[in-house]
């Protein structure tokens, strides 16, 4: 087995199934989403503040056969993310996997205000 298909296994074996949308086709694709590390001033790596959810981005790595591409929409456990930026990592002239910088997406809420008190 050569290094390209033990990759695509673990993506298989090991990784998340994600709903990818864009904007003719949905499909499914195996692949990592976690939160995105930040270099501090202090030039330590932080990890970001989870409460400043409108500041993070994700880190989504997945199998070479995605299909995935700039805004498109990534659905994984209940969350929507955006892609911002995706590129294939490649060795040796061969595709190994994809990356991308996701932002996550927050459904639109209506303020529940009434003006008549």
């Amino acid at each position: 087995m050569n290094i390209s298909s033990s990759i695509t296994k673990s993506f298989r074996e090991y990784g998340n199934k994600i709903t990818a949308l864009s904007m003719d086709n949905v499909s499914t694709i195996y692949g990592f989403i976690q939160p995105l590390n930040y270099k501090a001033h202090s030039n330590i790596y932080e990890s970001t503040n989870i409460s400043a959810r409108d500041n993070m981005y994700y880190l989504l790595v997945a199998e070479k056969d995605s299909a995935v591409d700039s805004n498109d929409k990534l659905i994984l456990d209940n969350s929507t993310y955006e892609v911002i930026k995706c590129q294939s990592y490649m060795y040796q002239n061969k595709c190994m996997y994809k990356w991308a910088i996701l932002k996550l997406c927050y459904p639109i809420l209506e303020d529940d205000f009434s003006g008549n008190s």
